[in-house]
């Protein structure tokens, strides 16, 4: 449950160190935003091909919300600590029986095609800069923690690895205290390593992911300063 621990510790030392700026910084305030978009998640493979092996591919559409804390470091530079929940949901060719190996073992069934939904906590941790203050550039981390998985038309579920990602994006705010999200995550470890061992052949394939998201961003700080919430409009 390390992601579990992760968005613990991030809302935790936000709040702290938003508690402590506000205090020492009255014209530097951290601000909370709400997060809230749709996207698509993509499969890619490396390795063998192989009969035997499942397949992934992009199916329906991902949902994410939750809060982030900005904290400012200067007028144009922030540090981002948030928390929240998403689903992923994708489909895939899934062989329910693996081929046999020994003479115990008997034989496999699929390919299966199957839906699949992930649901899952996460925390990010990261900053923004701000070259206009309509506009700022996010970079940082995201780190799913599976809460649980689902699959149609029947189990099992399909096997995954969910893994922390690396996250980078766009903010832009047409209108004051209402902004456009876009995001890009991209997965740093596999979800999935496969192997068939046909002796003397062994076979292999590592598949990871990447999601794209678009989505609304709502401040809920009214007294604003700084490029990206600007007090021009209170």
């Amino acid at each position: 449950m390390r992601g579990s621990r992760v968005i613990l510790v991030s809302v935790v030392f936000g709040c702290f160190v938003a508690s402590a700026r506000s205090q020492t910084q009255d014209r530097l305030l951290a601000k909370v935003v709400v997060e809230g978009a749709v996207g698509s998640t993509m499969f890619s493979a490396t390795g063998d091909d192989h009969t035997y092996f499942d397949t992934y591919s992009s199916n329906g559409l991902g949902t994410r919300g939750g809060l982030v804390i900005r904290i400012p470091v200067t007028e144009r530079f922030r540090l981002r600590m948030g928390a929240g929940a998403g689903t992923r949901q994708f489909r895939s060719f899934t062989y329910d029986y693996r081929v046999p190996v020994t003479s115990q073992q008997t034989g496999y069934s699929g390919p299966n095609e199957k839906t699949t939904e992930l649901t899952y906590l996460s925390g990010q941790l990261g900053c923004d800069w701000s070259p206009w203050a309509w506009i700022s550039l996010v970079l940082g981390a995201h780190f799913p923690s599976a809460m649980g998985v689902t699959t149609s038309p029947y189990e099992p579920a399909v096997p995954l690895e969910v893994g922390p990602e690396l996250m980078g994006g766009l903010d832009l705010w047409p209108v004051h205290r209402m902004g456009i999200m876009f995001r890009y995550m991209h997965g740093l470890r596999p979800i999935r390593d496969q192997n068939v061992v046909l002796w003397p052949e062994v076979y292999q394939r590592t598949t990871t992911w990447r999601t794209i998201e678009f989505g609304v961003l709502v401040s809920l700080s009214r007294k604003s300063t700084g490029p990206g919430l600007s007090d021009s409009n209170d």
